[in-house]
This record gives structure tokens, sequence and C-alpha cells, in this order.
């Protein structure tokens, strides 16, 4: 698996989507954690199952959520 980090932008707003996530049902935040954790762990160890997108990135869904991951 390649090493993966989040940018600091990225990781405000995933923190941010997880508490909001939690403040409409308790659970759905560790849930929406854990499909995001995931999508990030895919991308780590399968860089090219992305689609394609804009700038030489890649994006994949966060299964069960309207999110995507993108990397390069």
């Amino acid at each position: 698996m390649r090493k993966v980090r989040l940018v600091s932008d990225a990781r405000r707003e995933f923190l941010k989507e997880v508490s909001y996530y939690e403040s409409l049902r308790k659970g759905l935040g560790r849930r929406f954690r854990n499909a995001t954790t995931a999508a990030i762990r895919r991308a780590g160890e399968f860089p090219l199952s992305g689609k394609p997108g804009v700038a030489e990135t890649r994006r994949i869904l966060v299964k069960g959520f309207p999110f995507a991951v993108v990397y390069t």
C-alpha cells in the first residue's frame, strides 16, 4: 500500500462532515468515517482504480454517502 495523507483542508472538511453526520443520527458520523477511510485505503492500495479526473487526479466514491475521495 502506498503512503496516504490528507492535505489540511481535506482533513478539516472530513472532520466537519463526520460531526455533521453524527449530529443527524447517532452512529452515522462513525459510518461516514469508516466508509471514507475505506475509500482512502482503496486509493492507497489500488491507485489506478479511481476514475480519472482533471489535472492528473483520480476519484473514488465513498460508499453510501454523496462524497468522493480525490487523490493524485
